[in-house]
């Protein structure tokens, strides 16, 4: 029973297993518990005894005090009762060869510059089966590894040990001098909020690290989508035991300091063993580019980065580091501190399947913008699904007409396509919130032409049956007139991740669609006006109020004379106008870095900037696509279900 099994009752069943390699490594074990007896008593006694001197330099050149001394010689010490066929130590530079079965490595004591300032220190030690040569004992893979602990000397004297299957914990019971089980088969969480790094060295550190520890620091607002603690202990067995107790992820990566190159703790009697322990406790252990435990060591100092924790945090380092279009776009200077989608903590929003909404009236210029979308999801392989708006129509082209006309005899000279009552706003508000939920949803299209028809089978002027979105999309992406829509009963915008807004100044606005619907639907200016002035009062009460909603707006500004939009002939191109382009919340926007990729562009106010007419989707490319693959990383981020979200304590 925990806390009544001592280790040697827990070590009996391993050494009847029958195997005479498996014996040696419980005897072995058994050696090293009884060192870090003696070891825990000089660390106990402090000053009053002799841990504090400094001696010299080890044979890798790091500072050694007078107590690695002595451990290291009470583990040789201990360990020559067995049958040990070869110790390698961190204290030395040659092997001791001797004949067994087995082979040790350990590093003495762990975290020894922390004895001065009484922090937990500790023993690591690995053992693997020996091999013919000897001297080659200890360049084994770390997967070859027999068993493996480590002993940490605290509040309390510990050993983690492992066998190879499972991690048990061991407490020494100072009444006794016996180690007793205190935690059996431990179990590192999946997913941790506590990230334990050097941060004095984030000026050397590798892009992949330094965008990692900012999204731990960005919290709930960032990539993460959850708050963190940072802890630094200094001490590789005690970052060990925390992550063994309550998760998160350590690292030690090699920078760009001079002997750092290939990282600094040491891959034989440190790297291997915590490895080890932490992949059998269900954790993960790499560089950042390998699994610690698939590498095999050049010589018995060789240093070696080291990233472990929880699988998840683990997993998303390696993410980082194998994936250069990956770092490139999430971590685009335009968006480095992440703060665009803070109102995401303030609502249930879509993470898992975000929701990309463009809003814009008729004739503003939304299908030109979802034209430079859809070139940014086919570059970077993001497989989108599409909602229209018009789908969402209530009537289709013969009941509009003929409801137009009720609606006239009744006096109504405002009726229009802007409405709620002319729109299907539940079912749109309904199609966005199970997409979030499922990544599906319900839709349909409005056939507007003959080729529209003949490709969907339908008459021109009617919707084709509703159906289900395309399966495993990547994110939704609406166009229309309501993306953002907000009234007494709906609320479509809390449902979009990011809305953006389509917005030409009215008049350059009358003019396209004067001009659209004169030359592509043959309607008279008279026709095209009157439809305008029916309109205003659904533009007014249910268009602009949408883009207060939105996130980004491009507003085009003509730079010629439009004042009587009735009369203009030509639509002003993009050299004859200027684009505004609005951020609702500009917290974390590197307006520097737009102003110097978009010539003749400046800041109008402290959330616009303002750029040439033919710049807009050159801006566009480079404000949106950070945006939608930090979309879509948050989604790939997430392993849990619809509306879960992590925390922390605040500690």
């Amino acid at each position: 029973m925990v806390g009544q099994v001592t280790l040697q009752e827990h070590l009996k069943r391993y050494s009847a297993m029958g195997s005479d390699t498996l014996s040696a490594a419980v005897k072995a074990t058994l050696a090293i518990a009884g060192a870090a007896i003696e070891i825990a008593d000089l660390v106990n006694a402090g000053a009053v005894g002799s841990a504090g001197g400094t001696s010299d330099r080890n044979s890798d050149g790091d500072l050694q005090h007078e107590l690695d001394v002595k451990a290291d010689d009470i583990l040789r010490r201990c360990l020559l009762a067995v049958p040990v066929a070869a110790m390698a130590s961190e204290e030395a530079n040659e092997i001791e060869i001797a004949e067994g079965k087995i082979c040790v490595a350990f590093d003495p004591l762990d975290g020894s510059s922390n004895i001065h300032t009484n922090l937990t220190i500790g023993t690591i030690f690995s053992i693997l089966p020996a091999t013919e040569d000897l001297n080659q004992a200890f360049f084994q893979r770390g997967s070859a590894q027999i068993a493996a602990g480590f002993v940490t000397y605290g509040p309390q004297t510990s050993l983690v040990l492992t066998l190879g299957d499972g991690v048990d914990v061991f407490t020494l019971d100072r009444v006794t001098d016996q180690f007793r089980m205190v935690r059996s088969n431990v179990r590192i969480p999946e997913r941790g909020s506590e990230f334990s790094i050097n941060m004095s060295n984030r000026r050397h550190w590798e892009p992949p690290v330094r965008l990692y520890i900012d999204e731990c620091l960005a919290g709930i607002d960032g990539a993460a989508n959850r708050d963190f603690n940072m802890r630094w202990v200094g001490s590789l067995v005690a970052e060990a035991f925390r992550i063994l107790t309550r998760g998160g992820v350590f690292l030690y990566p090699s920078d760009t300091r001079p002997t750092y190159g290939e990282g600094r703790l040491r891959l034989v009697y440190e790297a291997h063993p915590i490895a080890l322990i932490i992949e059998q406790a269900g954790g993960a252990a790499t560089t950042g580019h390998e699994r610690i435990l698939d590498l095999s060591a050049r010589n018995l100092h060789q240093r070696v980065p080291l990233i472990m924790g929880s699988r998840h945090e683990v997993d998303r380092l390696d993410e980082l580091h194998r994936d250069p279009k990956l770092m490139a776009s999430v971590s685009a200077p335009l968006f480095s501190r992440r703060g665009f989608f803070r109102q995401w903590k303030e609502a249930p929003m879509s993470r898992r399947h975000p929701i990309i909404s463009i809003t814009g009236s008729s004739g503003a210029g939304t299908s030109s913008v979802k034209k430079t979308f859809e070139q940014i999801f086919f570059r970077e392989g993001v497989r989108a699904v599409y909602i229209e708006g018009d789908a969402f129509h209530r009537y289709d082209r013969a009941e509009m007409r003929e409801q137009m006309a009720r609606e006239a005899q009744l006096g109504n000279r405002h009726f229009s396509h802007f409405s709620p009552d002319t729109n299907l706003f539940d079912e749109l508000e309904q199609a966005f919130r199970d997409y979030a939920e499922s990544g599906s949803a319900m839709t349909r299209h409005y056939i507007h032409n003959d080729a529209e028809a003949a490709l969907h089978g339908c008459p021109p002027g009617t919707f084709t049956p509703w159906a289900p979105l395309p399966e495993n999309s990547d994110i939704l992406f609406y166009e229309g007139l309501h993306g953002a829509v907000v009234t007494d009963k709906v609320n479509v915008a809390r449902h979009a991740d990011l809305k953006i807004g389509v917005v030409p100044v009215i008049n350059l606005e009358w003019i396209q669609k004067l001009h659209r619907d004169r030359s592509d639907r043959g309607y008279s200016t008279e026709a095209v006006t009157d439809t305008i002035l029916r309109r205003m009062p659904d533009y007014v009460n249910y268009i602009c109020p949408q883009f207060a909603e939105t996130d980004i707006n491009f507003q085009r500004v003509p730079t010629v004379d439009t004042s009587n939009p009735f009369i203009a002939r030509w639509i002003p191109t993009p050299d004859e106008s200027m684009v505004v382009i609005r951020f609702r919340n500009p917290r974390g926007i590197d307006f520097s870095y737009l102003l110097s990729m978009l010539p003749q562009s400046f800041m109008s106010r402290a959330n616009s900037i303002v750029c040439p007419g033919n710049k807009l989707d050159l801006a566009m490319q480079l404000i949106l696509t950070p945006l939608i693959m930090q979309l879509i990383e948050r989604k790939r981020s997430l392993k849990w279900g619809p509306g879960m979200r992590g925390g922390t304590s605040n500690e």
